[in-house]
């Protein structure tokens, strides 16, 4: 029954995000710049190296670049990877960002999710309700209505929490305007650091670790599932973006080919690694596997962003935005990620569809360059 309970929970997260996410269908703008003064009344999509969004937004933010920048009034959700993300103005809805360097400076009606390398929630910011945040350098400065999860390496409080704190991390320090309304509950290797002036209304106290291995879905964690959505997503809105014509020509094949692709994925999972071995016996073929495993590599990065084009035109048949196969198929492979048993298949299969079909896309190219020799007279 307990197992029964977390797969429908994990289901959950997936079919709430893809109604959320079915906005983009009806999207006016897809634009990296928004001037100041000038209002979206849609959902806005931006995928660039730099994206500048600054005056109103009528609907969601979804965005991926690398230094992503919003000043704006967003009448609803902001979802966005890049590496160095900087969201400030007015949010009535939630946060997900996912970065190398997030920082937050702006009013939050609801929610904030943040994985990052180095995160900072500043002086001026305010969460409407929860904070949950995961990353190695954390920095919470603002005000947080209600509870906030941290989890990093080190971890700094400033600012008013309203209600409970959870925190896992080797450095926890409530700095002196800290002030946390409820318990403060930490797993760590040290006690947290508490200045003179901080303040801990309710209980401090300390939560043994109960690491352990179990399945992917017994180590289910919102914010791990945040990111590796908001990763694969960068990836493959990136492919849709600059190359439509590829994704299309490859879920073609697999539509048209489905058994042979997945074979061919099949027996090249395995011949590659044997190729691999038997060259690197021998000094000569050492840099040829070097350059056969960065192609393997680049083939299972590009298998995941293929199965999910693929998955999401299979689910909405009677959709035609390539966006919308792309954010509904992404959804549906990680939370099938987190499901027993059939978790494992999902990834396998996508490999080796995604995989074979990169197979034979280098063979058609490969015939497609034979000199064609002409008969002898």
């Amino acid at each position: 029954m307990k197992r029964l309970k977390m797969m429908v929970a994990v289901l959950a997260l997936a079919i709430v995000p893809v109604l959320g996410w079915t906005s983009i269908a009806h999207a006016q703008k897809f634009t990296n710049n928004v001037d100041e003064g000038h209002t979206i009344n849609s959902s806005l999509y931006s995928a660039g190296k730099t994206i500048d969004i600054n005056g109103t937004v009528n609907g969601d933010i979804f965005c991926t670049g690398q230094k992503v920048t919003i000043d704006a009034t967003v009448n609803g959700d902001v979802i966005c990877a890049g590496q160095d993300v900087t969201i400030s103005g007015k949010v009535n809805g939630n946060i997900r960002v996912a970065g190398q360097m997030v920082s937050i400076d702006a009013d939050i009606a609801r929610s904030v999710t943040v994985a990052a390398m180095s995160f900072s929630l500043d002086a001026n910011a305010k969460v409407g309700q929860d904070l949950t945040a995961s990353g190695s350098a954390l920095n919470i400065k603002g005000a947080v209505t209600r509870d906030a999860v941290v989890n990093g390496t080190d971890i700094i409080f400033n600012g008013k929490i309203g209600r409970n704190v959870k925190t896992s991390g080797s450095s926890v320090h409530l700095k002196n305007s800290a002030a946390i309304a409820g318990n403060l509950e930490y797993t760590s290797s040290s006690k947290p650091k508490i200045d003179n002036g901080a303040k801990v209304a309710g209980k401090t106290t300390e939560v043994k670790s109960t690491k352990g291995r179990g399945s992917a879905l017994n180590r289910f964690n919102f914010v791990t599932y945040v990111f590796m959505l908001v990763g694969l997503l960068a990836i493959a809105l990136s492919l849709v973006y600059l190359f439509p014509k590829f994704l299309i020509k490859q879920t073609n094949r697999i539509n048209e080919s489905f058994g042979r692709v997945l074979f061919t994925g099949v027996i090249a999972s395995f011949v590659i690694p044997v190729i691999c071995l038997g060259l690197a016996l021998s000094l000569v073929g050492v840099p040829l596997v070097i350059f056969i495993l960065v192609a393997w590599i680049m083939g299972v990065l590009l298998s995941g962003p293929i199965v999910a084009y693929y998955v999401g035109q299979k689910v909405l048949s009677r959709q035609k935005n390539p966006y919308m196969f792309v954010f509904v198929g992404t959804l549906i492979l990680v939370t099938a990620y987190y499901l027993p048993l059939a978790g494992i298949l999902a990834m396998m299969m996508a490999y080796w569809l995604g995989f074979g079909t990169l197979i034979m896309s280098l063979q058609d190219i490969s015939k497609a360059q034979q000199p064609k020799v002409k008969p002898a007279k």
